[in-house]
């Protein structure tokens, strides 16, 4: 629940909160609710509550309408966009009440284990469509109309097709034991890395040396360790790769 678009670090959302301070709020008050909104919608990512009190419920987003924001059953896609409140859904016309059990993921599943392509993956695929589109118009209608809109001339809007939990065929790959738990193995040590980063980066902010050559490795960590769940040829290479250049960087440290 906590991971946040790379867009959004680049300071795109927050030109959605930068009216406030021109109306006058402090602007302290609006990064401390900026920050309030996002830990609040960590407890609504789960399917261990039920329904709440409807007088809640009509007010505040909940697990129950959270849930059918993440399903991709027809009737829940585009519903629930709330993310402290959901009474702007109510009055705006996008708000679905949970009906059944969601079937959870996206419309055009990510068939991929590497986090590096998921953050790009659908920006190739828009690239792709805007280079096919006949006109300027509809190349600008695809970047601003509703997610899923596509001019005639690329086969229309993309309608969700019916699902259900049986049928929906999550993304995997069948490798070795080996390779699951030395995957989990190396993933484990670069959680600990990363928060130890994060920690050193607070006190040294800034694009110094350490701090770009830290984040280099750790996108170069998941993006070796998704290659390698899903076989990729190149994975084992970039992994040896990977595996030098850590061990240069400790006898380094050593000798210094």
């Amino acid at each position: 629940a906590l991971r946040q678009t790379w867009t959004g670090t680049l300071g795109l959302s927050f030109i959605f909160w930068l009216p406030l301070v021109y109306i006058g709020f402090p602007p302290l008050m609006v990064l401390m609710f900026s920050a309030i909104s996002l830990v609040y919608q960590f407890w609504i990512h789960t399917r261990l509550v039920g329904k709440l009190h409807p007088a809640f419920e009509y007010v505040f987003n909940t697990p129950s309408h959270h849930r059918v924001h993440h399903g991709v059953n027809p009737l829940y896609i585009d519903k629930n966009h709330g993310g402290t409140l959901i009474v702007f859904d109510r009055w705006f016309g996008t708000f679905q009440e949970e009906l059944e059990e969601p079937v959870y993921g996206v419309t055009v599943p990510l068939n991929s284990f590497n986090p590096v392509w998921a953050q790009v993956d659908y920006y190739v695929w828009l690239g792709k469509q805007l280079r096919y589109a006949s006109s300027w118009r509809d190349r600008w209608d695809m970047l601003f109309q509703k997610p899923g809109w596509l001019p005639e001339s690329l086969g229309g809007t993309i309608q969700a097709k019916p699902v259900s939990q049986e049928a929906f065929l999550k993304y995997d790959v069948q490798v070795s034991p080996f390779i699951n738990y030395y995957v989990l193995v190396q993933f484990v040590l670069l959680i600990g890395a990363t928060f130890l980063f994060l920690s050193a980066a607070a006190d040294n902010p800034g694009l110094n040396t350490q701090n770009i050559l830290l984040t280099v490795w750790i996108i170069w960590t998941t993006g070796s360790l998704g290659g390698i769940l899903e076989r990729r040829r190149w994975a084992w290479w970039s992994e040896l790769l990977r595996l030098g250049a850590v061990a240069a960087a400790g006898i380094t440290f050593l000798m210094l």
